[in-house]
């Protein structure tokens, strides 16, 4: 694959603020307490940090109100991926990731998956 041609753009960080692209968010592993999910960093954006929110419900955009949250660090071009743990059986839970950067936030998701039993 190749990288969109603004990641090397000379001015990147000293001029503009770019926001960070995600995209490909989804689930696999699914057991009755773990997944993995995973996502594709097309843009690393500018200086910029990624959380992980999930919960029974929905939340939005909306930080406090999510009821877990994990940082994933700061946002590298590639696939990745986190484990979640400790969930509950034959549960529907819902998930988004956090761009943060001094320019604001930007949401990616939501992707839902159900635990097995």
């Amino acid at each position: 694959d190749h990288l969109p041609v603004w990641v090397n753009d000379s001015l990147r960080g000293d001029y503009f603020v770019y926001d960070a692209i995600l995209r490909n968010e989804s689930v696999s592993n699914i057991t009755n307490s773990t997944i993995n999910f995973i996502w594709e960093t097309y843009d690393n954006g500018t200086n910029t940090t990624l959380t992980l929110y999930y919960s029974t419900m929905d939340m939005g955009n909306q930080s406090l109100l999510w009821g877990n949250s994990v940082s994933l660090g700061n946002a590298v071009v590639g696939w990745d991926d986190e484990e979640l743990t400790s969930l509950s059986s034959s549960t529907t839970y819902y998930a988004r990731i956090k761009a943060s950067h001094e320019g604001g936030d930007k949401w990616f998701g939501p992707v839902s998956w159900t635990t097995t039993s």
